[in-house]
């Protein structure tokens, strides 16, 4: 839990699929909590990715713009995760 940028490998980095704006604040709050190096990339937000970030929360709709994902596929990540999959259905 403390100094999660030195006991984890520099190349460690979690992408975090979330839908709900709701979910970004909680998640980022925890983050902040932590100590872990994150970036949310929402609605409106920049389509810069802050490679020093651990954790990158992004919403589907940014994942529609080509210069993103053309930086997150230039990007090695450790683990991907998609929160309330079923919400893209709708």
């Amino acid at each position: 839990r403390d100094n999660f940028s030195h006991n984890f490998p520099q190349e460690t980095r979690v992408l975090y699929v979330v839908p709900l704006i709701s979910i970004y604040h909680s998640l980022s709050a925890e983050m902040e909590k932590l100590n872990i190096p994150f970036q949310v990339m929402g609605a409106g937000s920049s389509t810069e990715i802050n490679k020093s970030a651990k954790v990158l929360f992004i919403s589907p709709e940014r994942l529609l713009n080509k210069f993103v994902v053309k930086s997150i596929m230039g990007l090695q990540w450790s683990c991907v995760s998609i929160d309330e999959p079923h919400l893209a259905l709708e």
